[in-house]
């Protein structure tokens, strides 16, 4: 990863949603962004279209979510984020309960350039 003087730049990850939305609440900020961040499902597409931007020349065309199948807050902030519910997935130790995938396809309707790859963001503490 990319350092300077005490500075690491890393791509974005689900646990960077809570200091997305509260760096957006800066009124200066809000004057220069055409779509502020000020809830979950907001950060999410936010976090979201960083990774469409960053991966589509590898061939990136779906992002997809994964959750406890009980935390029915992330399934909700998952549809509002437009991920779409598709599947159960079987729990998997260390999980101990089975989980949920919601996916979300990239809307150009591209086709990948190679292989299909994934990102898997787990939104825990959301």
């Amino acid at each position: 990863m990319p350092r300077a003087d005490g500075l690491v730049l890393r791509p974005f990850e689900g646990a960077d949603a809570p200091a997305l939305i509260a760096i957006h609440r800066d009124a200066t900020l809000r004057r220069f962004t055409r779509s502020p961040v000020d809830d979950p499902e907001g950060a999410a597409q936010w976090l979201t279209d960083r990774a469409f931007a960053a991966f589509a020349g590898d061939g990136l065309h779906r992002i997809d979510l994964l959750h406890e199948g009980d935390d029915h807050a992330s399934c909700r902030v998952a549809e509002k984020s437009g991920y779409a519910f598709t599947e159960v997935v079987p729990a998997f130790p260390p999980y101990p309960a089975d989980g949920h995938r919601h996916s979300r396809k990239r809307l150009d309707g591209s086709e990948p350039a190679r292989s299909e790859w994934a990102a898997w963001l787990l939104w825990y503490d959301m």
